[in-house]
């Protein structure tokens, strides 16, 4: 997989994700001997799930082959899903709040993680985990799908459901402050070593500073964790995962003012987390109908600091029906609304183009009138319908008398021509419930719907005239033959076609430029 000659070169990107991997192997050999205790198990899982996590990334960033580095990508997704869960299990288990994990509820909250795995396994064919990927020497870029975002608020949940409960955990326990001090300095390092990454303090190019952090924090958090018996009660609401989120979390109590929040709220509000702590959410959301329909929905859209934000609501209750507080994650989706946008453009302009091509399938290039596939469909439709009402239908077949002849005297264009000029008399002259069309080379048909012979003859009459006048100056002038029946009880469409035709070929016979009834 490494090109032959150059390990030095690639030393330096694959140590991140490989210090991440061999910590989670030593932490878990560690925990091993005490896998009896069930914050252990947990802790277990949670170091098994970051495993698959980085070690993924270790393998991705040795692999040069990409449909490998794909199909990586693909599993490491059961790192990425679980971990969120693995974390709330093991938050739950350290502040012996285990009555909530029994086996049903397991299954239950691993539905939409094993959901996002079966998606990102088989995202070639419908791409909801990420629409696009690409690979550089170092790194994978992603523009993530729809479902990538039911798997970020999800997982943001979980994690927040995790902080919010080791947070009343740590409050009804003071003396474990000198504990949590300890582990805050875990997400720290992770936090810097962010923020460097995003605002360029140091110019590392491809390095992964935020993945060696990643396994600096696990470790001081293990050792903090297992030393001094801290396993039992653990106040994890600064966690790591909570510290990277990129959603803004809010945590409210029942009073509506902010108890805790994260790194992307105090960037979002431009707030640091101490004057972030003990502000009303009103202050935050001055808008009384935002803020109300914020609180009364479990999701709901507004907008903050003028961006489109999604909210995500969850009421806090532990046991009691009472509501102790809120738990608010904001998603940024101001790219997203652009691409619901673009797709709602895109999908109207496909809607306006499968309208014009079946305006194109249905009609005739030269005279605008339905073409002979469409008219005899209509044809069908409207034979259907009467014979369901009772109703009456009339046909009438026209031919221009001597077409040809125009054809080779005046040239194909003034043929063209007189074509045009007696598909506009037919749509003039004919109702609105009335169905023209060109059936082939200069013989047209007309429908009449719920009409009698009587009256589609004497339509028939003045159409006649209308065409033989309907020449100006040096036009062409050209009369017609006509073909008239009425569809009788048991009659199909080519029967009465057939009719129609005969009369047509009786009036041509009887001398043209007439209509003969059938």
């Amino acid at each position: 997989m490494m090109p032959d000659g150059d390990g030095v070169g690639y030393l330096p990107w694959i140590l991140p994700s490989a210090l991440a991997s061999l910590l989670c192997l030593l932490l878990a050999r560690v925990v091993c001997n005490r896998r009896r205790l069930p914050i252990v198990r947990a802790f277990f899982w949670f170091l098994a799930c970051v495993f698959i996590w980085v070690f993924s990334r270790f393998l991705i960033t040795l692999a040069d082959d990409d449909g490998l580095r794909l199909l990586i990508s693909k599993f490491q997704y059961v790192g990425i899903a679980f971990t969120p869960l693995a974390w709330l299990v093991f938050s739950l288990t350290a502040i012996r709040a285990t009555r909530y994990l029994n086996r049903r509820a397991l299954l239950l909250l691993a539905i939409v993680p094993s959901i996002t795995v079966l998606l990102a396994m088989s995202n070639d064919y419908h791409h909801l985990i990420w629409n696009q990927i690409r690979f550089t020497r170092f790194r994978v870029m992603a523009e993530h799908g729809p479902w990538f975002a039911v798997h970020i608020v999800y997982s943001y949940l979980l994690i927040g459901m995790a902080t919010f409960s080791a947070f009343i955990a740590y409050r009804r326990n003071p003396r474990y402050k000198r504990e949590l001090i300890a582990i805050v300095v875990a997400p720290l390092l992770v936090l810097f070593a962010n923020l460097s990454r995003l605002i360029g303090w140091f110019d590392t190019g491809d390095l992964d500073l935020v993945s060696i952090a990643f396994a600096v924090a696990i470790l001081l958090f293990a050792w903090v964790v297992i030393s001094d018996n801290y396993l039992q009660l653990a106040p994890t609401a600064r966690t790591l995962l909570v510290e990277n989120m990129q959603d803004s979390l809010l945590v409210v109590n029942d009073e509506y003012r902010v108890v805790d929040a994260n790194p992307s709220a105090e960037r979002l509000f431009g707030i640091d987390r101490e004057g972030l702590i003990g502000q009303p959410l009103s202050m935050l959301v001055p808008d009384d109908g935002v803020h109300d329909r914020l609180l009364d929905n479990s999701f709901t859209e507004l907008t903050l600091q003028g961006r489109p934000f999604q909210a995500l609501n969850t009421r806090i209750s532990f046991g009691t029906g009472r509501v102790h507080g809120h738990l608010i994650v904001l998603r940024d989706i101001a790219e997203l609304k652009k691409v619901q946008d673009q797709l709602q453009r895109t999908t109207r302009e496909l809607e306006q183009a499968n309208r014009e091509l079946q305006v194109l399938a249905n009609t005739d290039g030269l005279t605008r009138l339905a073409n002979r596939r469409h008219f005899f469909e209509q044809f069908g439709r409207e034979l259907a319908r009467i014979e369901r009402t009772g109703g009456e239908l009339c046909l009438l077949l026209i031919d221009l008398d001597h077409f040809k002849r125009i054809n080779d005297t005046h040239g194909h264009s003034a043929g063209d021509a007189v074509l045009r000029r007696v598909s506009a008399v037919l749509d003039a002259t004919a109702r609105k419930c009335d169905i023209a069309g060109r059936l082939g080379g200069e013989e047209f048909g007309l429908l009449f719907p719920d009409t009698g012979i009587d009256g589609a003859r004497h339509f028939a009459e003045r159409l006649l005239e209308a065409i033989r006048h309907s020449h100006r100056g040096d036009e062409v002038p050209v009369t017609a033959s006509m073909g008239l029946t009425a569809a009788g009880d048991n009659l199909d469409v080519q029967r009465i076609f057939d009719r129609a035709d005969t009369a047509l070929y009786r009036a041509k016979e009887a001398g043209r430029n007439r209509i003969s009834v059938c």
